[in-house]
């Protein structure tokens, strides 16, 4: 699509529009194969993984950046990210580097060049994911409740706030209708299960139960032992942060969840790299001997290696799926796809050409009028006297639960007969009919 499109599609949804800008532009010089837009997010993805190493190391200890980069690099969790063609890995390096900004602007409180990039990369945030607004909140908390942090940046952060406030004004509208929305309308979110639903996020930080009950135990020890030895006061406010990083976001998107709920693990990635980050902080804390200590972190990345899962499914087998339909079809072949938002997946693996060859102008309605003279119909965008073929197949992409009030099985079961039926992972199935006798 051209810019102003892409934009204007996004006004109705729940994303703001940066990382599909630069994709747009990504794609041009790179093409539209599913190689090359993979690429991208990889690419964030591990530059996430130097970045955290950078972060570690600076402000906190060689061990603590290598723990943290080693806890990433081998979590399944953001492997599924780095392989998925969407905001998150973008969202989860910005953050990262947000933080870095910030703790040298802590470091350095009179560099403007701090202070720009900041305010830069806070506003890319924004832009990049709504969710961006914690971040934000994750250095106004630590401004406010860190004593040596607020005397150094207290105003200069209220520069910056204001400054962030006026630069995302062209799209603060947007994001309180979609908050309107949302609120008042519900999410397909579900809203948290108890305590368990905080445990099941650690999980898919921590790749397997072992791995959770581990980094839980490491965490509740070095919690004691600071209780106990009342070592509040000597805390470096990077490690303060850090936890403030982890705790105050994941908490706090848990409550909300009882009345909007956001308690996803996609939303709360930017949360998981101050949970590593905790983790590797307690572990050097809770451990004095050196070796000792070396071998405790040797054998909690050594657990996150092995449960590692480099070829993970993601269960939505489309390709497959789409290539059955493209099979079973022929001339006599009439296909229906429900529901509306898979067309464009649909299309990607039915005709890659239809993302490569047509004007950038209405390309949504270029692509269904390409289909429907092929016989494929979107059910929405079907003709009322369409005659359909002696043999349909039905590609039902949770029709039920995008459209809850459709009726096309029954409709179908009328006219034809079911010769047979398709399942694919996980969500997917395709009906085959052939016209009654």
């Amino acid at each position: 699509m051209e810019l102003d499109k892409i934009v204007e599609h996004l006004y109705n949804g729940n994303n703001p529009p940066f990382f599909e800008i630069l994709l747009h532009f990504w794609i041009k010089i790179f093409g539209v194969g599913p190689f090359s837009v993979r690429f991208l997010p990889l690419l964030f993805s591990c530059l996430t993984a130097v970045m955290l190493f950078i972060l570690g190391n600076r402000f906190l200890s060689l061990k603590i950046g290598i723990i943290t980069s080693l806890l990433f690099t081998f979590s399944n969790f953001h492997l599924f990210f780095a392989h998925s063609c969407r905001v998150y890995s973008l969202f989860g390096l910005l953050t990262v580097i947000a933080i870095y900004l910030f703790l040298c602007l802590i470091r350095d409180s009179k560099s403007k060049t701090f202070t720009f990039l900041l305010i830069f990369v806070n506003t890319l945030i924004l832009y990049t994911h709504y969710f961006g607004f914690f971040v934000l909140a994750i250095q106004g908390i630590s401004v406010i409740f860190i004593q040596d942090v607020r005397r150094k940046l207290f105003l200069k952060f209220v520069f910056i706030g204001l400054t962030i406030f006026f630069l995302f004004l062209p799209n603060l509208m947007i994001l309180l209708e979609r908050f309107k929305a949302s609120a008042s309308n519900g999410t397909w979110v579900e809203k948290p299960n108890g305590i368990k639903s905080l445990y099941n996020m650690l999980w898919n930080f921590s790749n397997q139960p072992i791995n959770t009950v581990i980094c839980l135990t490491i965490l509740l020890a070095a919690l004691i032992k600071l209780i106990i030895r009342k070592d509040f006061k000597q805390i470096q406010p990077e490690k303060k942060i850090s936890a403030i990083w982890f705790l105050f976001p994941f908490f706090l998107m848990f409550l909300i969840s009882f009345q909007i709920p956001m308690f996803l693990d996609r939303y709360l990635i930017f949360v998981s790299f101050g949970y590593y980050i905790v983790v590797a902080i307690s572990l050097e804390y809770l451990i004095a001997n050196k070796w000792l200590r070396t071998i405790s972190s040797f054998i909690l990345i050594l657990l996150f290696a092995v449960t590692f899962k480099p070829n993970l499914d993601n269960k939505r087998h489309v390709k497959e799926a789409v290539a059955k339909t493209k099979e079973l079809k022929d001339e006599n072949t009439s296909v229906i796809i429900c529901g509306r938002d898979f067309v464009l997946n649909f299309a990607y693996y039915y005709d890659l050409s239809l993302f490569t060859d047509i004007d950038q102008k209405n390309v949504y309605d270029q692509m269904i009028s390409r289909f429907n003279k092929q016989d494929i119909f979107p059910v929405y965008s079907m003709p009322k006297e369409q005659q359909l073929k002696n043999k349909v197949l039905y590609f039902d992409a949770v029709a039920d639960f995008s459209h809850p009030t459709n009726d096309i099985l029954n409709t179908l079961n009328e006219r034809y007969e079911l010769v047979q039926v398709y399942h694919f992972e996980t969500i997917f199935n395709l009906y085959e009919y052939q016209l009654k006798k």
